[in-house]
């Protein structure tokens, strides 16, 4: 993470979607460094069966977001309608899934890299 943008009050985030289809965005600065050995703190709260699907780091909240299922779906969103929720919330839907499918992969498209795909 660049040094201009460590203990920014605007970013960067850390992205969280669960298996469900579950997600939001943290602060990364809500996180403290801890020493060796240290026992973590809660980023996600999770519903009774499901997981965390994948987790992120976004420097930019003009990334796009794309999520697959285990049923071959793959939805596009923007990280900006994902939204901003502090480290134990829950979060909201990012996508709807069918009966019986999960997430099971994310990617994240930042800005310079969707420019260059545009342009082929």
């Amino acid at each position: 993470v660049p040094e201009e943008l460590r203990g920014s009050k605007s970013g960067p985030w850390l992205l969280f979607v669960t298996k469900e289809g579950q997600g939001k965005c943290v602060r990364l600065s809500s996180f403290t460094t801890q020493r060796r050995g240290g026992r973590g703190r809660i980023g996600l709260k999770f519903n009774d069966g499901d997981g965390l699907a994948a987790m992120h780091l976004l420097a930019s909240r003009d990334a796009e977001v794309m999520i697959a299922t285990s049923g071959g779906l793959v939805n596009k969103c923007k990280a900006t309608d994902i939204p901003i929720y502090e480290r134990t919330a829950k979060g909201v839907r990012v996508m709807t899934l069918n009966d019986g499918d999960t997430v099971q992969s994310v990617a994240v498209l930042e800005a310079d890299i969707r420019s260059v795909t545009a342009s082929d």
